[in-house]
């Protein structure tokens, strides 16, 4: 069974009702590089790996034989390789990056406990970098460092397969203790919160539009969220990009329209301004292209400054928590917004949520900080995974942290999931992370949210 990313609802093809022109750049764009990206490392024997810009990515250049971490029970876990664990210096030097990570987060600190390490963080991601180049061959769909386990993790689609990957990390002098493997469906694309509201604000329904190779589509998503670009005053949001063109396709149409909830010119939000082409070539698995994120800047020309909500996700009246949860879709009029404070940084074992137009406020526990996924021929780089609800029509929802000074920190944008069916809502939801929509969408300049 094929894993589908949260595939938007599609209406009937019917005329745009709001003008749209939909226009093709014809050369990929090159940026400069966002401090915050992905980017190319060397582990000590001098090969290069994919740094994917995680908290442990960052920890692990800082900390001698970090391994991972994880949160667990109200304490954040860290694996330390045999010849740091137990010892002063090493333990003293992880606290010392542990607390000023928290800090740079606006996180409160949590106790720390220490556990020995078999393999370092940067060996596993080296390892992983060592198979990406296989995963099409070997059937691979998701694959990351399963930090709560210091191994890496990978799902296939059958079990002669699983035996195929074991063999080919042999192969590469990847110890098989190392790697775990599974079989699971691959992904899905996720694309009502479904009334008009304004101010506009994430969370909500939208309806895009949008005309390809003759046809005129219409897909129903989900509103993201609201930003600026440092230094201009041009009001935006972000949805994803799988949501404004056709399933062949993956990054690099602009123009698009989307609306929020219908087809009504009084309905319009704006346009589709920035969706970066799709890639090829290293870090991006053979057989694949692939982005950093799947998210789309959309500038807002149908919404004044009143009707356009900077910062804010609209608050239903309940959530629901866990794998296959739904939350309510009736919005809180005591309390209709939660308000973004910024953005931050997440480990495994924190607990995320989101709000999605198809199954509202749901909750769940971060299982992967970092997962390559694919859907058909696309690949994503760099996901975070939540063990909680979502379904077909979720694609764009949000995905946010709450501190435990209460404040709201934006983390991405929900995209997709392995496993749900129009009776049954998915065990968990993938998501695009904040770092990679920065780097995709404004890669020179600070892309603001509050």
């Amino acid at each position: 069974m094929r894993i589908k990313s949260y595939r938007p609802l599609t209406l009937a093809s019917v005329c745009l009702t709001i003008a749209t022109v939909l226009t093709a750049c014809s050369d990929t764009p090159t940026n400069p590089r966002h401090p915050d990206a992905p980017r190319l490392e060397a582990s000590s024997a001098g090969e290069a790996f994919y740094s994917m810009g995680t908290a442990s990515d960052r920890l692990a250049q800082q900390i001698p034989g970090f391994g991972g971490a994880y949160v667990d029970g109200g304490v954040l876990n860290i694996y330390l390789r045999k010849d740091a664990y137990g010892v002063p210096a090493a333990e003293d030097a992880a606290r010392a990056a542990i607390s000023a990570l928290f800090r740079e987060g606006s996180r409160r600190e949590l106790p720390v406990r220490f556990k020995e390490a078999r393999f370092s963080f940067i060996q596993l991601r080296h390892w992983e970098a060592r198979l990406r180049q296989s995963f099409a061959r070997l059937g691979v769909h998701t694959a990351g460092v399963d930090e709560r386990n210091n191994r890496l993790r990978l799902t296939v689609h059958t079990s002669g397969e699983m035996t195929s990957v074991l063999n080919e990390a042999a192969s590469k002098n990847i110890p098989n203790e190392a790697v775990e493997t599974r079989v699971g469906a691959e992904g899905q694309a996720y694309t009502a919160l479904t009334d008009k509201v304004r101010p506009a604000r994430g969370g909500l329904y939208i309806l895009t539009m949008f005309s390809y190779g003759g046809f005129n589509y219409r897909y129903a998503c989900t509103y993201g969220f609201n930003a600026q670009i440092s230094g201009s005053a041009t009001r935006y949001m972000v949805t994803n990009a799988h949501c404004v063109q056709p399933s062949s396709t993956f990054g690099g149409l602009i123009g698009a329209t989307v609306a929020q909830p219908d087809s009504q010119t009084s309905s319009l939000v704006g346009n589709v301004v920035s969706n970066p082409y799709s890639f090829t070539g290293f870090p991006c698995p053979a057989g694949y292209q692939c982005r950093n994120s799947d998210a789309v800047l959309v500038e807002a020309t149908g919404l004044s400054a009143s009707n356009w909500d900077l910062g804010g996700i609209a608050r239903t009246q309940s959530y629901g928590f866990g794998p296959r949860s739904n939350g309510s879709l009736t919005l809180d009029n005591s309390n209709p917004r939660f308000a973004l404070a910024g953005s931050s940084y997440f480990f495994t074992g924190d607990t995320l949520q989101k709000v999605g137009a198809r199954t509202g406020w749901t909750a769940g526990v971060v299982t992967s900080t970092c997962t390559f996924h694919s859907s058909g021929s696309f690949g994503r780089l760099c996901d975070g995974v939540v063990a909680a609800g979502a379904n077909h029509g979720d694609s764009g929802s949000p995905v946010f942290w709450q501190s435990g000074s209460g404040s709201y920190y934006l983390m991405g944008i929900l995209w997709g999931g392995p496993d749900a069916t129009d009776t049954q809502n998915s065990s968990e939801f993938w998501f695009s992370k904040w770092d990679n929509i920065k780097y995709d969408l404004s890669p020179s300049q600070p892309l603001i949210v509050n």
